[in-house]
């Protein structure tokens, strides 16, 4: 049997990330979605929270409401705790979960693994750092990834809320200086937390003129930044329902739920030294490019005349078959060695003829 398929499945649980300045409407649009989703697909059990900043209190009655049920789940900042919640939830324990906020999820893992190092480095007897190595990060962000996947693999309807901060770049002005500008906003969590969900959407707090109460008034606006379905993709709707994203929500086929694969990895060869075989085969060939250099050098065919050029550029020719350097230095590193064995052959051969 074939170890490919029909890739006609995918994620189809409702996989949805609202991020936004604090005010802006997350936290109350995603319940909405959340009961949304539990009775478009006639779900019987409760919403689940992961809740970091004491906030389901004041949603519990409109969720017992509709729902019949109080939300369950549990006030933390571990993202231990979100792991362990979404398998709970996939057993059946819940019809959605709602984890708000991922943003505190981050930094809370941030701060633990900083607290750590600098608990080790003082039984060293080292100084404390006030920031992450950038050697900290790998660990960091292969520990996020295992939340992320379990994320997007979980079957169960998911939804994230996350803060955000502004992105800045280095720009030049018109008058040739360097400036740092504001070029949008980024959610505050590790980098690609948003971008992984099917569903992404932004939250602002807007102040809009109301004409016929000619006076302003205050909308949450959300702004739909990502849309895999592409049906609601950059629509925007003002203080939104459940109505505004059931376009998506519609298309959502959860018996058709396939999984990505995050378990298996390619075989790098890995030594104890932490090279691969791809670095292991960079350094044979430096090497055997150096001594093929090597062997031209003391063949007596290293002079600058022409002859000796043009000697040295038979000798290449005949053992590797081209005189581009670059292509050379390309070849797999048995080629490379072939090559310098017969080398070796044709210095000998030309050196006896010429006797």
């Amino acid at each position: 049997m074939s170890e490919f398929e029909t890739l006609d499945g995918g994620n189809e649980y409702l996989k949805a990330c609202f991020q936004g300045f604090a005010k802006s409407g997350k936290s109350w649009t995603a319940m909405l979605l959340a009961l949304g989703t539990r009775e478009h697909f006639g779900l019987a059990g409760p919403l689940a929270y992961l809740d970091t900043e004491n906030a389901v209190g004041y949603l519990a009655p409109e969720i017992k409401a509709r729902t019949g049920v109080p939300p369950v789940g549990k006030r933390s900042r571990n993202v231990d705790d979100a792991i362990k919640l979404l398998k709970w939830a996939e057993g059946g324990g819940a019809s959605v979960v709602v984890i708000d906020s991922v943003s505190h999820l981050w930094q809370n893992l941030c701060d633990g693994y900083l607290r750590d190092l600098n608990a080790a480095r003082t039984r060293k007897g080292k100084g404390a750092l006030a920031r992450i190595p950038f050697s900290g990060w790998g660990p960091l962000k292969a520990r996020w990834q295992e939340f992320m996947d379990t994320y997007l693999n979980s079957r169960v309807h998911v939804i994230l809320c996350g803060r955000v901060s502004y992105d800045y770049d280095d720009v030049e002005s018109d008058e040739g200086e360097h400036e740092i500008r504001k070029s949008g906003t980024k959610i505050s969590a590790e980098k690609n937390t948003g971008y992984e969900s099917s569903l992404l959407v932004e939250m602002t707090r807007v102040e809009v003129r109301d004409n016929k109460l000619n006076a302003d008034r205050i909308v949450h606006r959300a702004t739909v930044l990502g849309d895999r379905y592409n049906k609601i993709d950059a629509a925007q709707f003002d203080n939104p329902t459940f109505e505004s994203f059931a376009p998506h929500v519609v298309l959502l086929q959860p018996a058709r739920h396939a999984p990505v694969e995050t378990q298996a990895h390619p075989e790098l060869g890995v030594d104890v030294r932490g090279e691969t075989d791809w670095t292991r085969e960079l350094t044979l060939r430096k090497i055997l490019v150096e001594k093929i250099d090597g062997a031209l050098e003391v063949s007596g065919f290293s002079g600058t005349s022409g002859e000796a050029k043009k000697a040295r550029a038979a000798l290449v020719s005949g053992a590797f078959g081209t005189l581009s350097r670059t292509e050379i230095e390309n070849m797999e590193s048995v080629k490379l060695q072939e090559g310098l064995d017969k080398l070796a052959v044709l210095i000998r051969e030309r050196k006896e003829s010429e006797a």
